[in-house]
């Protein structure tokens, strides 16, 4: 398929500091994609998609790991909202 261009082109992902393939900080926050993957559509998350494939790739450095670290604490079945603090990432320097 692939020698007849029937198949996508794979990203070739090199990943900038501080940055994660959406699995990766899924499982590094022990949190579902899922769940990441609607934050990050929501703005909870500094997060991009590749163009070919649209692989999710996600920004977050030690502080804004702490952050998501707390959200994830708080995010239980049922909580409707949160504070304000926990869902506005920091900007990308």
């Amino acid at each position: 398929l692939q020698r007849y261009g029937l198949t996508k082109k794979l990203d070739a992902v090199e990943l900038a500091p501080h940055e994660w393939k959406l699995s990766g900080l899924a499982k590094h926050l022990n949190v579902p994609i899922l769940r990441l993957r609607n934050w990050a559509s929501k703005g909870w998350v500094n997060a991009r998609q590749t163009s070919t494939q649209g692989l999710w790739i996600a920004w977050a450095d030690a502080e804004d790991l702490e952050r998501l670290r707390r959200l994830t604490a708080r995010s239980k079945h049922g909580v409707c909202s949160h504070p304000k603090e926990l869902t506005t990432p920091k900007p990308i320097p």
